[in-house]
């Protein structure tokens, strides 16, 4: 389901409402995500959270720009890192990826890993950058603009 929102009002809107247009039209367990990048698209497709928790909804921000300003609207910069909604809990770049290894079902080697390189806050904040800066790289190879 995609909401439109008109860009006038959404530069107006304080964080808590821009959060709550967020929460309006994504499930309560999703992952804003660059489909584009194939380092995002590669971790995306292959994190695997516990069964309890239910579906991850994967909302690809590049094919659904609108996502990008309500994110923007709510404090999160989309090029600085992936977002990911877990109820009423909003989490961006290494705070995501650490919340995703908590709560991934460590049933194959790559669940496996994720949770040992980002269950540490520590970890996660020194390995995100270093990440990130590899993801820009590809990006900036590849020649795909920012979104």
């Amino acid at each position: 389901m995609s909401v439109f929102i008109p860009m006038s009002l959404l530069s107006m809107t304080p964080p808590n409402l821009a959060e709550a247009v967020l929460a309006e039209s994504v499930s309560s367990l999703a992952l804003f995500y660059d489909e584009g990048c194939p380092a995002c698209r590669f971790y995306s497709r292959r994190v695997r959270l516990q069964a309890t928790l239910g579906q991850l909804q994967l909302i690809d921000v590049r094919a659904e720009p609108h996502y990008a300003q309500l994110l923007a609207g709510a404090g999160y910069q989309i090029e600085q890192g992936m977002v990911l909604r877990v109820a009423d809990s909003w989490y961006g770049g290494a705070n995501a990826l650490q919340m995703l290894a908590l709560l991934s079902s460590r049933s194959n080697v790559f669940n496996r890993f994720n949770f040992w390189l980002f269950k540490s806050p520590r970890r996660a904040k020194v390995w995100y950058p270093v990440l990130r800066s590899a993801r820009n790289s590809l990006l900036w190879l590849l020649r795909l603009p920012k979104i």
